[in-house]
Formats: C-alpha cells, structure tokens, sequence
C-alpha cells in the first residue's frame, strides 16, 4: 500500500480563544471550514494562512455571525500548515489556546513560541479505521483494505472521467452509452454521482444537500451528511479490489479484468470437464463391477446346478446298487433253501434205508 502524505495538526475539534470571540477551528481532510478574525490570522508566526479568492463566511457552531463592527473574517482552508517557529512580537488578542478535545491535552500558539503539548500525525491507516468505525455504528462491517480498494477504484475511474471532460467538443459523461463508454476506454459502470461528490469534495465549494435534508440550525449539517453518504455509497457497493499502486489507464485495467475473468473461466471448464471425465470413468467402473458380479453369480448358478446333478446321479447309482444287492440276496436266499431242502431229502432218504 503506497503511504499518502500526513498532516501535523491537533487531533479532532480544537477550540480556541481569540480576544473575546470564542471560535471553533475544524481541522482534517473532512471537516467543515469555519470563520477565524482577521486580527487573530495576521498576528500568527509565518502568516501561512492564505486568503480564498471567493471569501465565505461560516459562523462557528453557538456562534452567530459577528455584527459589521466585528474584525473581518475569511474561510480558512481545512488543512494548514502553521510553523513551529515565532517571528511577530506576542500580543494578547494574538495569543490563542488550542485544546484537544478527544486527548484532553492543551497546546498553546503565541508570537514567541510554537506548538506545544501532544501533537498528532493522523497517517491513512488512521483514517481508514475512523472511516470503518463509522461504518461499523452504521451496522456495515468491511475491511480497512476493502475501505482503500474501494477508494482507490472510484478515484481511478474519477480521473479518467475527468480527463475526458477536459476534452474540448466531447458529450457529457451522463449522456454516453455503454458502447460510447467503451469506445472511450471509460468506465462503463461508474454512477455520475460518485464524480459529482468526488468533485465537489476536492474543490473549494464544499458539497451541501438539499435544503430539505439539512439541518438548518447547523450550517454544517450538511456536510456531514454528505460525507456519510459518500462512505455508505462507497462500501455497499460491490469491493472491487484495487492495484497497490494507481494505474492511469482504465483501459488497461478492463483489459487486465478481462484477462483475470476469462482465466477463471478457463479454469472453471477445466474444473467441470475433470468432473465429467471423473464421473463418466466412475461410471464405467460400476458398469464393470455389475458384469463381474453377473458372472459370478451365473458361474455360482451353473456350479450349483453341475453339484445337484452329481448327487441327483450318486443317488441313482446308490439305488442301482441297492437294487442289485437286493437282487443278490434273493438269489442266494433262494439257493440256500435249495441246499437246504436237497440235505433234508437226502436225510430221509437214508432214513428210509436203515430202517
């Protein structure tokens, strides 16, 4: 991640004490631009605080605006830059306190002298977790990553669409087609509100809502409504994941996604056509295991038919057997008692002899 330039200032609202005005100075990329008396900005070492070609005056918060007699005021811009080192003599309707509000620390600026007490870096990592904690009260948890991806990718498509717009007898951004967009190397789904907050946060004029969404006790009201749309927008969005370092051709971005997509896609066929082939062999192997289960089963079938008509034959000759057995014994039954009869004639005839 490419690191962004840091400001030194006091973290959060400051307020400080300028004669007898009580005045309330905003400092950060996104706070509202307040008014501070003239007296007071002139007598500041370094006098590093430049006038707006379009003065506008923003009366302080419990503050109204100071009558014609009152010192003259002028915006400050959000971010300044006031130097540690003192050149004008100090005076009391110079001298300023600045109290931190959320540290609870005090620093004190005065024409012999610079910054005092704790003085604050807020680097982009800061600000992208003051951003998510925004989000997260507002119920939407996303990543600091997600937060300056999401950022990088409408800044990127920002410029393009400003770059053609600075193109002479061009159409407007919101009139072009998708084809038109295309033809252009624009972005074809960029919402032209997104341009018109992202312009309107970088120039001068600071983005206000319609009356009828302001607060018209606060003046500033408005400004922070906007900044919470512009974060709400940003994040329910869909994250696109941005390059760590800004590429200027969106057209070259389009191609890289295009490239990304059709790989994925290639890889998904890929991936579907293994599955197929692995299935279809899946197939295949249960077809085979079925007709080797078919032939076991069949060989099983005829073992068992071949094994009854063994023993339907071992039977069949066990009976012949016994039948011839059978007959056997009836024959030698048979001769026997033909002996035996014989003997017993050939007694009584012998018998008959003797007597």
């Amino acid at each position: 991640m490419r690191p962004m330039p840091a400001y030194v200032f006091p973290a959060g609202p400051v307020s400080a004490t300028a004669g007898s005005r009580n005045l309330t100075l905003m400092f950060g990329s996104s706070a509202p631009m307040t008014s501070v008396p003239q007296s007071f900005l002139s007598s500041l070492p370094g006098n590093s605080f430049p006038s707006p070609p379009a003065p506008q005056i923003f009366p302080a918060p419990g503050n109204p605006i100071a009558p014609p007699s009152a010192p003259q005021t002028f915006v400050v811009p959000s971010l300044v830059s006031v130097p540690a080192a003192a050149t004008s003599p100090s005076t009391d309707s110079a001298r300023a306190e600045f109290v931190d509000v959320e540290g609870g620390g005090e620093a004190t600026l005065d024409g012999n002298g610079g910054w005092s007490g704790r003085d604050v870096i807020v680097t982009v990592e800061t600000k992208l977790k003051k951003v998510q904690a925004r989000l997260a009260a507002c119920g939407c948890n996303a990543k600091t990553s997600q937060i300056r991806w999401k950022w990088d990718s409408l800044l990127m498509k920002y410029k393009s669409v400003k770059a053609y717009m600075k193109r002479t007898g061009v159409a407007p951004f919101a009139t072009l087609t998708k084809a038109d967009r295309k033809a252009e190397k624009l972005p074809l789904d960029y919402n032209t509100s997104w341009f018109d907050m992202i312009e309107s946060w970088y120039s001068t004029n600071p983005h206000v809502d319609p009356p009828c969404l302001t607060d018209s006790s606060n003046p500033f009201s408005g400004l922070e409504t906007t900044q919470n749309q512009e974060e709400e927008t940003d994040i329910t969005e869909r994250d696109e994941p941005g390059p760590s370092t800004r590429c200027t051709n969106s057209g070259q971005k389009r191609k890289t996604a295009s490239k990304s997509t059709q790989v994925i896609l290639d890889c998904i066929g890929k991936f579907s056509g293994t599955l197929l082939e692995v299935e279809s062999r899946r197939e295949d192997r249960e077809n085979r295991r079925m007709q080797i289960l078919d032939e076991v089963e069949s060989k099983r079938i005829a073992l068992d038919e071949r094994r009854v008509a063994v023993e339907e034959r071992r039977i069949e000759i066990e009976d012949k057997r016994i039948s011839e057995e059978s007959q056997r014994a009836k024959e030698l039954v048979g001769a026997l008692t033909s002996v035996a009869t014989a003997i017993t004639n050939l007694c009584a005839l012998k018998a008959q002899q003797n007597s």
